[in-house]
């Protein structure tokens, strides 16, 4: 397969994936971190006080920062009210911790993912790396939250990991 067509794309995705990523939509914010070069996040992170309260989408630890992808059928459905008051709680809580927070949407990531990212450089403006990351935990599925190892701990530092020639003029093909 080694000289079909985008066989090299896809041997890069599969050595830059993040097994632990569960959607589409949080695969392209993840790959938002990596387009633009900032520090990778921990995907679907365990944060609370005390212990693991709550999960979130993406954390940036050293940035005390988190995001969260929202698909619009969270929102279309009868139960839309209590699903929103549930959010809302949770981001106060969030916050709380001192975690300060970004939301975005498929308009945010697709086709482009600069939306995104501008919020993102907001966070990174906003919450300069701290010498302190907040406390977090893995998620392993069919476990729940665990400690994190050494190895599970992202660099605060951009990744520096780079594209495919061609990336961002065959998006469509």
């Amino acid at each position: 397969m080694a000289r079909w067509a985008g066989a090299a794309r896809a041997r890069w995705v599969i050595g830059h994936m993040d097994p632990a990523i569960e959607t589409p939509l949080e695969t392209l914010g993840r790959f938002g971190f990596l387009e633009f070069d900032f520090p990778l996040p921990v995907v679907n992170a365990w944060v609370g006080h005390g212990g693991p309260e709550y999960r979130v989408d993406g954390l940036l630890p050293w940035h005390w920062f988190v995001y969260e992808g929202d698909g619009a059928r969270k929102y279309s459905g009868p139960d839309s009210p209590r699903v929103i008051r549930k959010q809302n709680d949770r981001e106060f809580r969030l916050r709380r911790l001192g975690l300060d927070f970004v939301r975005y949407d498929w308009s945010d990531v697709y086709p482009s993912r600069e939306p995104f990212i501008t919020k993102v450089r907001a966070m990174f403006s906003d919450h300069p790396r701290r010498d302190e990351p907040v406390k977090w935990w893995k998620n392993v599925p069919g476990v729940g939250a665990v400690e994190p190892s050494r190895e599970d701990w992202p660099s605060p530092y951009p990744a520096r990991i780079i594209l495919p020639a061609g990336w961002h003029t065959d998006l469509a093909t």
